[in-house]
């Protein structure tokens, strides 16, 4: 299946830098990693997908708050993943195009699916599959920590 905006999306050094801009200005607005009322509910042996994971570099910030999770990162490409030898050992990064059905291992294997601007690159039709796709991934219990913001009225 053709991707519009995967075939479109720059990998490289320059969108690099701006994912992690874009990902320093987004927590440093809201404050936190992973919500507090989320956080709150949290078990102790948790494990978190990361979905759009570019850099990995949220997973890579959210391994110092949580260094007994197991943290997973997805994204429709590997060109902008670190090499593994720069990541903490308990964070790995992966292919996965949640606009397709994720493979069975991944189901049901996740306390918390955290997803951040992902809203650009999908179409009006592909909303519903790609909830249905996340909630395979989520653990019963689990939750789904997605952040979006207003492009067209950011300054």
């Amino acid at each position: 299946m053709s991707d519009i905006y995967a075939e479109n999306m720059r990998r490289n050094e320059s969108e690099s830098r701006r994912l992690h801009e874009q990902f320093d200005l987004l927590s440093r607005n809201i404050g936190y990693l992973i919500h507090p009322s989320i956080a709150a509910k949290l078990p102790p042996s948790l494990t978190i997908a990361d979905i759009g994971t570019g850099t990995g570099l949220f997973l890579s910030q959210l391994a110092q708050e949580y260094p007994d999770a197991i943290l997973h990162g997805f994204d429709i490409s590997p060109k902008l993943f670190p090499p593994q030898e720069s990541l903490s050992p308990q964070v790995s990064l992966s292919v996965l195009n949640i606009k397709e059905t994720p493979p069975p291992f991944t189901h049901n294997k996740y306390d918390l699916i955290h997803i951040r601007p992902l809203a650009t690159g999908i179409n009006p039709t592909e909303w519903k599959p790609i909830v249905q796709n996340l909630l395979k991934l989520l653990k019963p219990g689990g939750a789904i920590q997605w952040e979006e913001y207003n492009w067209m009225e950011t300054q």
